[in-house]
């Protein structure tokens, strides 16, 4: 196989959501395989005097100045950054991954000598653009007119650069054709450069659960785990939240990820609230069904993490969610998008006619046979192959 660079510096890849958390899952399947020609920036993980730095700054500065001199940071080094100069030749590799508009966009002055694939791979269930908007906006970043002028443009810029998109399936590039007019104008010509090649998670041997010691050992936990904004659907399993609560009183709610821009309700006692958490897997295990309530969906790591635990699951009839149909099974529950009563009558019926225990061992049988590392790794290598060699 030809060299690759994936454009993302090592020591940043974590167990998260969106680009970071894609690659550390690849890393984890190229290292069970032994691949030595996909390469990432600083392979050596070395943690410089930079990182040092942002550490010591991190102790001495509140967290709401230290976002907002990041995304200023990021701001001015998007639009007039130039990468030229950086150690890394680019034409010493067959193929540069980019998981980042941004990160292309940087890059624009090396890639025009660049003889080589350019791949771009976006991971955000909305227009980029309008994801980092919602970003600054709540960070009160002044401007929001231009950044969003300039934003856009790097976003179209770096589509039609690349040579060739990844997305996990074909049903995940709704998102970008419902948010973003370039993309639906442009949608044959966009869709001729792209491959498909879905997703993979390393999952724990052993997932301890968590303990949610507020509740009663009767009661019917429902999780939901990420961002709490409109996108993610986090105010639709809300309003649903609230209408069961007046049906089902035994139905709790465990909700874990950082709170706002929409904040939960503090008079409703069926949401239990925890806040950020490390140990998402341990959640999902305590509870009875995990909730995936997407407005848009790109192809949600987090889903692939609740079929591994394995739980039973709910969710959105929209975007990636959708290749999940395939699997034609009653561990993966589906409903329609934006419809607060249709998820209301979901979550009863699933609490009320299924034997979670028994089905939900399904999903353990799907994640291993679909979504492991060393799966998602093979099919990668596969692709790059197909791209280079076209």
């Amino acid at each position: 196989m030809k060299k690759v660079l994936i454009y993302a510096d090592k020591a940043n890849l974590r167990p998260v959501g969106g680009s970071m958390g894609y690659l550390y899952n690849l890393n984890i399947g190229l290292t069970q395989l032994k691949n030595k020609n996909i390469h990432f920036l600083n392979e050596d993980n070395i943690k410089n005097e930079t990182f040092q730095t942002k550490q010591n700054i991190k102790k001495i500065i509140p967290s709401k100045i230290r976002e907002k001199i990041h995304l200023f940071k990021f701001l001015i080094d998007t639009l007039y950054r130039n990468e030229k100069d950086t150690a890394v030749d680019f034409n010493k590799y067959d193929a540069i991954h980019f998981h980042t508009t941004t990160d292309l966009y940087r890059n624009r002055k090396k890639i025009k000598n660049y003889h080589g694939k350019v791949i771009l791979t976006s991971h955000t269930p909305e227009a980029p653009y309008l994801e980092t908007l919602d970003t600054l906006r709540e960070a009160k970043i002044p401007f929001l007119n231009f950044w969003r002028r300039k934003l856009k443009e790097i976003d179209i810029y770096s589509f039609e650069k690349a040579d060739n998109l990844i997305f996990p399936c074909k049903e995940a590039m709704e998102p970008y054709l419902h948010t973003m007019k370039y993309f639906k104008r442009n949608c044959q010509p966009l869709l001729s450069k792209t491959f498909f090649m879905v997703t993979g998670i390393q999952t724990k041997k052993l997932i301890k659960p968590k303990n949610l010691p507020l509740l009663n050992k009767k009661d019917f936990v429902v999780t939901y785990i990420g961002r709490h904004n409109q996108v993610k659907g986090y105010d639709l399993l809300l309003k649903a939240a609230k209408k069961i609560s007046k049906i089902d009183p035994t139905i709790e709610f465990v909700i874990a990820g950082k709170e706002g821009p929409c904040y939960p309700d503090d008079s409703l006692k069926n949401w239990h609230e925890l806040g950020w958490s490390n140990n998402p897997m341990g959640i999902e295990a305590s509870s009875d069904l995990f909730v995936l309530p997407n407005r848009e969906t790109y192809f949600d790591l987090a889903l692939i993490e609740a079929l591994s635990v394995p739980t039973v699951v709910l969710i959105s009839k929209t975007g990636g969610n959708k290749y999940f149909e395939k699997f034609k099974s009653n561990s993966i529950n589906f409903f329609n998008p934006n419809d607060v009563d249709d998820l209301v009558n979901q979550i009863l019926y699933i609490r009320n006619n299924l034997d979670i225990s028994q089905v939900k061992i399904q999903n353990k049988a799907i994640y291993e046979n679909n979504f492991t590392p060393r799966i998602f790794a093979k099919n990668y290598i596969e692709t790059i192959k197909q791209i280079i060699k076209g």
